[in-house]
């Protein structure tokens, strides 16, 4: 141990000498954000400008933002739904191979089931849902009024108005600088809107849209970032378009989600295991080939688009329970590329695949934020 002496004749760090506008415009913009936790570790000062706003300013200004991907997952064994983030890092002693993991999300609060959740620019709004886990209770309470929002720089919250009424198996969509929800109350379906600017609730009807089980199943999403549901929008055009084909209408009920990326839809058929596409232009289904490493089984599936990438979450059923925290699940995380060739087919090819967690856990929400 060193006496106050010897302390003070220790000299600094490299890296705590250097000035803190070097880190900030040279260093820190350029670090993956998956390592700034690491680099808070390297002194006080290098932990403050890791959350620093001034920090996220340079990197969009620099061109070094990422796609973030954030899973909550409900844990059906201990009653609780909890955000993770999904991290990319290169496998230890093996240079050149990558693999995913998901981290724990600690600062953030338990969130609720079947609420919307909804990323506008670093934050991610949470509304209303289920913060109950007693299913049988569900008839006599309604669902929660509670909004929230949560900074993805610093991963922290902070309330909102509450809504102006509790809903659940919520869609949304982000309109002008208006939150639109969907949701039910009870048997019914109902839409409200929340103003970014000032932060109010509101009706959120409006002449032609009808709340309804339409909008309510409605797979229509926006480049990953949610579902989108409403007139006027070419993404609801798309699903229209698909819904209107009569001999895919049948399969509308296989797939669990979908994304879009590079004007190309891409959904997970849950009962073939493949991967779909539909290209709105050609107004045609095709089947993404070269998949075959995919994990056979994904009971239900999620799927995102991260950079020129699609990140899909298998969760795979091994032993099967009427009762959801009984069943033996793996979740699976898999990264796929895609190219158009020649011919006009989509290959994909599986960069790594790995298994994230175990036990009796649904993915509740997925969402892409650039950080």
């Amino acid at each position: 141990m060193l006496s106050e002496d010897e302390k003070e004749k220790t000299p600094p760090s490299v890296m705590t000498s250097i000035p803190d506008d070097v880190i900030m415009e040279c260093i820190a913009p350029r670090v993956p954000r998956y390592n700034h936790s690491m680099l808070s570790l390297v002194s006080k000062q290098f932990r403050s400008l890791v959350a620093s706003p001034r920090l996220y300013k340079t990197r969009s200004l620099l061109g070094c933002t990422e796609d973030c991907v954030y899973v909550l997952i409900e844990d059906c064994i201990l009653e609780v739904a909890r955000w993770y983030s999904l991290n990319r890092r290169t496998k230890r002693n093996m240079p050149g191979t990558v693999e995913n993991r998901l981290v724990l999300i600690s600062s953030l609060p338990p969130m609720p089931t079947a609420a919307s959740y909804v990323v506008v620019g670093s934050n991610i709004f949470v509304m209303g849902g289920r913060y109950d886990w007693n299913v049988e209770e569900w008839e006599a309470q309604p669902p929660s009024s509670i909004a929230l929002c949560i900074d993805c720089r610093t991963h922290t919250t902070r309330l909102v108005a509450d809504m102006p009424v509790g809903l659940m198996t919520n869609v949304s969509k982000v309109i002008d600088e208006k939150i639109y929800i969907v949701g039910r109350v009870w048997a019914s379906a109902t839409i409200v809107e929340f103003d970014l600017r000032t932060e109010k609730w509101a009706d959120g009807t409006k002449p032609g849209w009808e709340a309804d089980d339409r909008w309510l199943t409605s797979l229509s999403t926006t480049a990953g970032r949610g579902p989108s549901s409403f007139e006027n929008n070419c993404d609801h055009k798309l699903m229209e378009d698909i819904l209107m084909d009569k001999e895919e209408i049948k399969h509308y009920h296989l797939f669990d989600n979908e994304c879009v990326m590079g004007n190309i839809l891409y959904v997970y058929d849950r009962h073939k295991y493949i991967l779909r596409t539909y290209d709105p232009k050609q107004r045609t289904w095709g089947v993404v080939k070269g998949l075959e490493k995919l994990p056979l089984g994904g009971d239900e599936s999620y799927i995102v688009s991260r950079g020129k990438m699609l990140i899909l979450f298998l969760i795979v059923v091994l032993e099967y329970d009427d009762d959801a925290s009984f069943q033996k699940r793996e979740l699976w995380c898999a990264e796929i590329t895609v190219e158009r060739r020649e011919e006009g087919e989509i290959w994909g090819k599986v960069e790594c695949c790995d298994l994230l967690l175990e036990g009796g856990l649904i993915i509740g929400s997925c969402l892409v934020v650039t950080l």
